[in-house]
């Protein structure tokens, strides 16, 4: 991704257009976080056993 970052700008910046500044993606937290929300699903579809 931070080559893909560096290309788009230099491409957009050589073509004469105003810079675009593209924000940074952390794909570790969205990681966690698709994990955490997965975890959470399969806790509340699971049959609780009332004793």
């Amino acid at each position: 991704y931070p080559y893909l970052r560096s290309n788009v700008a230099d491409v957009i910046q050589r073509g004469g257009f105003p810079p675009v500044h593209l924000a940074e993606i952390n794909f570790q937290a969205m990681y966690e976080q698709q994990q955490v929300e997965a975890a959470a699903a399969v806790a509340s579809t699971a049959p609780q056993i009332i004793v």
